[in-house]
């Protein structure tokens, strides 16, 4: 009898550490997989399209081709190269033209540092949620505006969203700090943009 109590006695006393060993370790096996498969270390490719408001110009649209290689899941380089519209027409309405033309295409080179500071989640369905993360993005390039080369520093901040594998959102809002002389003087000008784009993995 003593020893049916004893062994009684034993199992209570286990039975939570063989509950844990059994539950424990299946779920920390199946999530280590699922944050394996969420980061991306592959290339990724993409277009974006936007507005970029030129300061003491109008606001044009722009066009532009981006590639990224990211470092690991949080710090990734970006190249990108596009093009977007400057108007003076406000100027040649009162006989100041700017420009060489009423509108010009300026083409741009940028190389980029991102970080992704903030995970997020994007709910688009009730009970279902999209992965993403936030991001901050700096760097240096070179913009023309009508056959004028000018420095461009980058500051901005983008939302990444992923709805399918393979495929991700980008919504970025951007200052392209130029020093421009084209209103006569030198000056450090804030040209803000917001693009959306669409980019693959590979």
């Amino acid at each position: 009898m003593k020893d049916r109590y004893l062994a009684i006695i034993l199992l209570l006393l286990f039975s939570p550490l063989v509950s844990a060993f059994d539950i424990v370790n299946p779920d920390a096996e199946q999530a280590l997989i699922k944050d394996a498969d969420l980061v991306n270390v592959g290339i990724n490719s993409g277009v974006y399209i936007g507005l970029m408001n030129f300061e003491n110009f109008n606001s044009s649209p722009m066009l532009a081709w981006y590639i990224n290689y990211p470092f690991d899941e949080d710090l990734f380089v970006s190249a990108e190269l596009g093009a977007a519209l400057v108007n003076d027409s406000e100027y040649r309405n009162v006989g100041l033209p700017l420009l060489s033309e009423e509108e010009v295409v300026a083409g741009f080179y940028s190389v980029l540092l991102g970080y992704n500071v903030l995970p997020a989640e994007v709910y688009w369905r009730k009970g279902q949620a999209l992965r993403a993360d936030i991001y901050l993005l700096g760097g240096i390039g070179s913009i023309t505006i009508d056959s004028e080369d000018y420095v461009a520093l980058h500051a901005g901040v983008g939302l990444k969203i992923e709805p399918a594998n393979g495929h991700s959102l980008r919504i970025e809002f951007r200052d392209r700090l130029i020093n421009s002389d084209i209103l006569g003087t030198d000056k450090l000008t804030n040209n803000t943009e917001i693009h959306l784009g669409i980019e693959w993995s590979f």
